[in-house]
């Protein structure tokens, strides 16, 4: 896969548009946790930086779902 405008345009959506119990859902944040909530909408990169592994791969996972993306790496795979 190549990242290209429309993905960065969908990832620019999915951004604005998650909102708490989204991530809390997913397992990234823990509910209530106002901090991580406020760096993940103010400060995106040290969010992600300072995330431990396994909640990194469940982002990675939830924005995968939210942009299709996992869907096209599996069929090209087949």
């Amino acid at each position: 896969m190549t990242f290209d405008v429309n993905t960065l345009k969908r990832l620019a959506y999915f951004l604005a548009n998650t909102d708490m119990s989204e991530l809390v859902e997913a397992g990234v944040i823990t509910e209530g946790n106002n901090d991580q909530w406020k760096r993940f909408n103010h400060d995106f990169d040290v969010f992600v930086i300072k995330l431990p592994d396994d909640r990194r791969q469940k982002l990675c996972d939830l924005i995968n779902d939210r942009l299709g993306l996992r869907a096209s790496v599996l069929e090209a795979a087949e």
